[in-house]
């Protein structure tokens, strides 16, 4: 790749486990003011990197973006068992008070001083550590928390592989609802209210979403909607256990 493409291309070992501290290690060696970030089981659009800076380019203000990601099997129903799909059309501006469920971490983007400003990603969540997911919406919650500005934009757009089979997606499911009991633990027990209201909005949404699946006879999304509720919960108090030492 790196004869075929007319940008310099690196690749980097980093021998501890962790995709957060992977990208912590990729971004503290990358020179460019825009960091963008996907997962191993997407493809991107041919304009993608163009798009990216396009947005940063035209807003300076900008700290962070998530972009739209869609199934790569055209074939899949997205309802509320896909996973790590977002295919709203319609732009949405963050800033804080507001929801930290922007978008995925398998399409997003920071400009650099932002990124390193907070930190970067906590080195306990994401896959590879103690808590194996949610590591985009920590870092999206610290960076509203500050101040920043944050977007959805579908123009950037990748596709995102579906889970094989049934177990690999609730395996999926529950790794991320308890990921998120343990990020919102996290600030709560630092004293931040706000993160145990939107721990308590997301529940209640998740409650009724599980009501309405049963009502409508949605076995999968009845069963996917349950185990985030008992998931969520593992998590917040395995955070309750956690000392945070050794997390960015």
């Amino acid at each position: 790749l790196a004869a075929e493409y007319p940008w310099p291309l690196r690749v980097v070992t980093e021998p501890i486990a962790g995709a957060s501290r992977a990208r912590n290690r990729g971004a503290a060696m990358a020179q460019g003011p825009v960091l963008a970030f996907l997962d191993d089981d997407c493809e991107v659009t041919e304009d993608w990197l163009a798009q990216v800076w396009q947005l940063f380019d035209t807003a300076p203000a900008l700290a962070g973006c998530f972009g739209r990601v869609f199934p790569l099997a055209e074939a899949e129903v997205v309802d509320g068992a896909t996973l790590s799909v977002k295919v709203d059309p319609q732009p949405q501006d963050y800033r804080f008070p507001c929801s930290p469920f922007i978008g995925h971490g398998n399409n997003m983007a920071f400009r650099r001083a932002w990124f390193e400003r907070v930190g970067g990603f906590d080195l306990l969540f994401g896959p590879g550590a103690r808590f194996g997911s949610a590591e985009e919406l920590e870092l999206a919650y610290r960076l509203l928390r500050q101040g920043a500005w944050l977007r959805y934009e579908p123009r950037i757009i990748i596709r995102h592989l579906p889970r094989p089979t049934r177990e690999g997606l609730l395996h999926a499911h529950r790794r991320n609802g308890y990921a998120m009991g343990a990020c919102f633990m996290k600030h709560g027990l630092r004293g931040d209210g706000y993160a145990i209201k939107t721990a308590w909005w997301w529940w209640h949404a998740t409650w009724r979403g599980y009501r309405e699946a049963c009502r409508g006879q949605q076995p999968l999304v009845r069963e996917v909607k349950g185990l985030y509720l008992r998931s969520f919960l593992q998590g917040a108090g395995a955070g309750l256990t956690s000392s945070w030492r050794g997390a960015r």
